[in-house]
């Protein structure tokens, strides 16, 4: 039907002629590389250990302060799991 590697024939022509709607297609995402895998499983790591406060208490901004200030605290590994480079760009892991 559509071809996705068509020398003249854009997909959106293509879904034209066959009178259907170009959001119709759906085309196969193409899946990341393992660095970009490890990058954003270390950022998302970064991202889920920060605290947050929606009243920012005193005694919530001393324990943070305190956390910062000897590196514990919710911190998580910094490196990426064998997850992160087998997962299949779908929500879910190999």
């Amino acid at each position: 039907m559509i071809e996705r590697d068509h020398p003249k024939l854009a997909i959106i022509r293509q879904c034209g002629l066959l009178s259907i709607s170009r959001s119709s297609y759906y085309q196969p995402p193409k899946g990341e590389s393992s660095e970009n895998l490890a990058i954003m499983d270390w950022s998302s790591r970064k991202v889920l250990s920060w605290r947050l406060s929606n009243t920012m208490d005193v005694q919530f901004c001393v324990e943070v302060l305190e956390e910062a200030r000897t590196g514990t605290g919710a911190r998580r590994s910094s490196t990426p799991t064998r997850a992160a480079s087998s997962h299949t760009g779908r929500g879910r892991t190999v």
